[in-house]
C-alpha cells in the first residue's frame, strides 16, 4: 500500500516484519510532534487552548477507532499501565477468581496475579489445540469468577479469540470482561460494543505507529460510577473553582482516571497517526493485511513451514523451527527484521509491507532451511 509506505521513510532501506514489537512513527506524526516541541519552547499558557483542543481531538479519534465514546477513554502510558489501572479500579472481594489464557503476555498475567494479596485467585487456562478459549470457558465451572481477561490477538502465535462469544458469556454470567488490544489495534476492526467488553487497553507504539509511552484505556460508561479510582490528582476532579476548594466531585466519565496533565505531545502524536491511517481508509488497511498474511502463509507452507495459528487472520504469523535462532540472525544480517522466541519465529505484516519484500523473505527462508 503505497499511501502508507510513503509515510514511513524509516523502513525504506530495510525489510521490516516486526510491527508486533514496535512500529516507526509516521511522517505526519513526527512532523506534528516536532511542531509541538517547538511551540513548547514558549510558556504553556500561550498555546494551551490549542493543545487542549488537539488533545480532545485525539481522545475522539481513539474512541472512534474502537467504537466507543470520548467519555469512555482515558489516556495512559502503555498497555501494561492501562491493565494495571483496570485491575486497581475493580472493588475486589476475597475469593474472587480471574481467568486468562496461560500463554498471555506477562502484562496480562502479572497484573492479575499481583492481586493475590487481596485474596483474589487467578487461573491461567492452558490452550487446547483445535478448541477456542470461548469453548473452554463454556465447559468450565465459572462460580466466583469476577473477571475474564484475554488478548484480542495473541502475541505468542497470532491467534484471534472469539471475543463476541466470550463477551456474551460474561454478560450472561455477570462476569467482567477485559481485552488487551495491543496486537489488534490498527490490524483488525475493533468494536467494544460488539465485543461487549467492560474494559480494553492498548498502547499506541506498535501497529498504530504512535509514539512510545502512549496508550489508552476504555471503561464501559455504565460501570464507571461503581469503579474505584486508584490514582488521584487534580485532573481526576470536575474543574476546580480554585485550588483550595473543599468540594469533591469526580470528572465525568473515564477522565477521572487521569491524574493531571500527561504527555500531551505524545497523545496528540498518537491521534495524528490514527487520523492519518483513517484518511487512507481502515477497510483498505485491514483487508490489505489479511491478504498479505494469507499469501505469506501459503508461501510458507510451500517450503514446509506451517504457521501455528489457524482460523481468522491477524497481522502475526508464527512458525516453529529447531534452528530458529540461527535463522533469525541470518535474516537480520540481510536487514530482514522479525522476532524469535523459544524456537519460534514471528513475522508481523502491516499494510505497509510489500509483495516484493515478502517474496524476498520466503526466498531467504528457503535458502536457510
Amino acid at each position: 500500500m503505497n499511501e502508507l509506505r510513503k509515510l514511513l521513510p524509516g523502513i525504506q532501506k530495510i525489510h521490516y516484519f516486526n510491527y508486533a514489537k514496535m512500529g516507526p512513527l509516521l511522517t505526519p506524526t513526527a512532523k506534528k510532534m516536532q511542531e509541538l516541541v517547538e511551540e513548547g519552547r514558549s510558556p504553556f499558557e500561550l498555546h494551551d487552548d490549542q493543545w487542549i483542543e488537539n488533545l480532545k481531538q485525539s481522545r475522539k479519534i481513539i474512541a472512534e477507532l474502537i467504537g466507543a465514546s470520548s467519555e469512555e477513554i482515558a489516556f495512559t502510558e502503555s498497555t501494561s499501565s492501562g491493565l494495571s489501572l483496570i485491575a486497581g479500579s475493580i472493588r475486589w472481594k476475597e475469593g474472587n477468581r480471574i481467568l486468562y489464557p496461560a500463554d498471555e503476555y506477562p502484562s496480562n498475567r502479572y497484573v492479575w496475579d499481583n492481586l493475590e494479596e487481596k485474596g483474589v485467585i487467578t487461573e491461567g487456562i492452558t490452550p487446547e489445540n483445535g478448541v477456542s478459549f470461548s469453548h473452554q470457558l463454556e465447559s468450565m465451572d465459572l462460580s466466583n469468577v469476577r473477571l475474564i481477561a484475554v488478548s484480542a490477538v495473541s502475541f505468542w502465535d497470532g491467534r484471534r479469540h472469539d471475543l463476541e462469544r466470550i463477551g456474551a458469556l460474561c454478560r450472561k454470567k455477570k462476569i467482567l470482561f477485559s481485552v488487551d488490544a495491543i496486537q489488534a489495534a490498527g490490524v483488525i476492526p475493533i468494536d467494544v460494543k460488539t465485543w461487549d467488553c467492560d474494559f480494553l487497553a492498548s498502547g499506541g507504539q506498535k501497529w498504530l505507529f504512535g509514539p512510545i509511552g502512549t496508550g489508552f484505556v476504555y471503561f464501559r460508561k455504565e460501570i464507571i460510577p461503581d469503579l474505584y479510582v486508584p490514582r488521584i490528582g487534580w485532573g481526576s476532579y470536575q474543574p476546580l473553582k480554585h485550588a483550595l476548594t473543599e468540594e469533591f466531585e469526580f470528572a465525568e466519565g473515564a477522565k477521572r482516571f487521569e491524574t493531571g496533565v500527561g504527555d500531551i505531545i505524545g497523545f496528540i502524536g498518537l491521534g495524528t497517526s490514527i487520523e492519518s491511517m483513517k484518511e487512507i481508509g481502515w477497510k483498505k488497511i485491514h483487508s490489505r493485511i489479511a491478504s498479505l498474511v494469507e499469501m505469506t502463509q501459503k508461501q510458507l507452507s510451500n517450503i514446509d513451514l506451517t504457521p501455528i495459528a489457524k482460523g481468522p487472520q491477524s497481522g502475526i504469523i508464527v512458525f516453529e523451527h529447531p534452528e530458529a535462532e540461527k535463522i533469525h540472525e541470518a535474516l537480520e544480517a540481510k536487514h530482514i527484521y522479525t522476532t524469535v522466541r523459544a524456537k519460534r519465529i514471528r513475522i508481523s505484516i502491516h499494510a505497509s509491507s510489500s509483495e516484493e519484500e515478502l517474496t524476498l523473505l520466503i526466498e531467504s527462508l528457503r535458502r536457510l532451511l
